[in-house]
This record gives C-alpha cells, sequence and structure tokens, in this order.
C-alpha cells in the first residue's frame, strides 16, 4: 500500500491493497492479544511446541522482524531466539493505518465540531471517485446524503493530500462547524453510520468467544483447531474496527460493546494458552 508520510501525519493514497494482508496466518491477532493479556514482554509464548506446529521459525522471524522495522517492536533478540515488547501506545497501530488515524482521534477530547465533505468528481474519473470513497469511509465518514459526508473528527490532513496526489483538489469542499437544527442527533448517527449493525456485530463476537471459551473449559480440544478459530473470530472483530467510525462517546455507547469484544478475545487467547500447558 502506497503512503505518504510526513512530520504532519500521513495519507493513504492506495486502499485496494487494505485487506489483502489482514491478518496473515493470523500472525497480527496473535501479537495483538498477547500484548493486551500480558504487556509488555511476549516472547515466552514462542517457545512452545504448538506454536512451532503453525509457524516456522523462519515465518516467526520475517513478521516479528516487519513488526520491528515498523516501529512497534521495540527489540527482538538473538541467537533463534525471540525477545520483544511492544511499544507503549500501540494499541492498534500496527494492524492498520486507518485504524491507527480513528484511535488517535477518538482518544483526545472532541471539540464538538463536525466535519462536511462534499465532492462532485467527474464520471470520466470514476476509479478515483470510487477510491476516494473508500478513503473517506476507511476514515470513519458517513454519507449523509449523495456525494455528502460527515464526520465528528478532522482529517484535513489526509484527505488533502489524496486529493493533491490525485489531482483533485478542486472536486472537493469541505466544512466544518455545530449541529444545530434538524432531525436528532442521535437520529442522524444510527440512519448514517448504522450504529446498531455494530452492536451486532460485536455481541456476535462475544457471544462466540464466551462459546469457545466454554468448550476450552470442558471438552479434550486441538490447540490447531481453535487456533483458527481464534483467528476467524479476530478476524471478524479487525473488520469491524476497521469499519467502525470510532464516534465520540457522547453520541454511543459503542465504545464499551467493542472493549467487551476485545476483553473476550484477550481471554480467549489465554484461556486457550493454558489449556495447552503454555502459561502467558
Amino acid at each position: 500500500m502506497k503512503k505518504t508520510i510526513n512530520k504532519i501525519g500521513y495519507a493513504l493514497v492506495d486502499t485496494a491493497g487494505v485487506a489483502k494482508n489482514v491478518l496473515r496466518d493470523g500472525w497480527e491477532g496473535v501479537c495483538y492479544l498477547l500484548w493486551l493479556v500480558n504487556p509488555p514482554t511476549m516472547s515466552k509464548a514462542m517457545f512452545g511446541p504448538q506454536m512451532r506446529e503453525l509457524y516456522s521459525y523462519k515465518s516467526l522471524y520475517q513478521r516479528m522482524d516487519g513488526l520491528y522495522e515498523k516501529g512497534y517492536i521495540g527489540r527482538i533478540g538473538r541467537h533463534k531466539k525471540f525477545s520483544f515488547f511492544f511499544k507503549k501506545g500501540f494499541r492498534y497501530n500496527f494492524l492498520d493505518d486507518y485504524l491507527a488515524l480513528k484511535i488517535e482521534k477518538f482518544y483526545k477530547p472532541w471539540d464538538r465540531k463536525w466535519r462536511l465533505l462534499i465532492y462532485d468528481i467527474p464520471q470520466k474519473n470514476s476509479p478515483k471517485r470510487e477510491q476516494f470513497r473508500r478513503h473517506i469511509k476507511n476514515l470513519g465518514f458517513g454519507m449523509s446524503q449523495k456525494s455528502c459526508w460527515v464526520n465528528a473528527y478532522d482529517f484535513t490532513y489526509p484527505i488533502d493530500e489524496f486529493c493533491r496526489q490525485n489531482k483533485m483538489s478542486d472536486c472537493i469542499c469541505s466544512y466544518e462547524g455545530a449541529f444545530l437544527t434538524g432531525e436528532n442527533i442521535d437520529t442522524m448517527v444510527e440512519r448514517v453510520w448504522k450504529i446498531s449493525d455494530f452492536f451486532s456485530v460485536y455481541e456476535t463476537i462475544i457471544s462466540m468467544a464466551d462459546g469457545y471459551l466454554r468448550a476450552i473449559k470442558t471438552q479434550q480440544i486441538s490447540f490447531k483447531d481453535y487456533y483458527v478459530k481464534y483467528c476467524e473470530l479476530f478476524a471478524q472483530y479487525k473488520n469491524a474496527l476497521l469499519r467502525d467510525p470510532f464516534l465520540p462517546k457522547e453520541f454511543t455507547p459503542l465504545w464499551q460493546k467493542r472493549d467487551l469484544a476485545e476483553n473476550r478475545l484477550s481471554i480467549l487467547l489465554r484461556a486457550l494458552f493454558k489449556e495447552c500447558g503454555m502459561s502467558l
């Protein structure tokens, strides 16, 4: 995925490959949730025979080296042995750049302003128009009306950078201001972002995780089979995160359901490793 990075921020120019490498062999998922269940050092989980059954040393080291190169891991051990820790503040960042941008905005105090984005991109540039739509959707914008999108956060830089690089700045207008009158704000939020759908997705993830936890506690399980189940469940969770607009807490308690799903997944991973004799 092509990126432009500088001191101000970064623009995501090509979104076509965003989902292509999601959870390659489940490795991002296991790193993320290992960090959640037992920060900051996760190296001991890499030495069990179960992990070596799933990953070769070469593939493990390549994935760790990739995280190290991106700056998310502070140290990697030598002599065919892993020793690493995740740097503080990288809760979602190494999973996806769009998540990093949305989370950064979510955990800062909201300035109580709404951003309105209007575009009119000619039909002859329809591929760029679709690319732009994916770009702003991944940033958490919701469509209020045709070609009219809204967001609670200021993403001026990544949008301007995208438009500049694609020579389409004259097709875009953006505004910011307070919500004054019209339909009820809660009604607008539900209509634009379908928040109830996200509640359902996170509820399903929580329910499935609880079912797997009960099975781990009461049945003889295969680490490999249940690790695959966990990776599939985490893939659903990550896909929900990518689509989640991360709206301010003032508008919806969705963040509570999202955190609960995250917590269940971390408990599930801890239980899975414990059942296989790998204490985290």
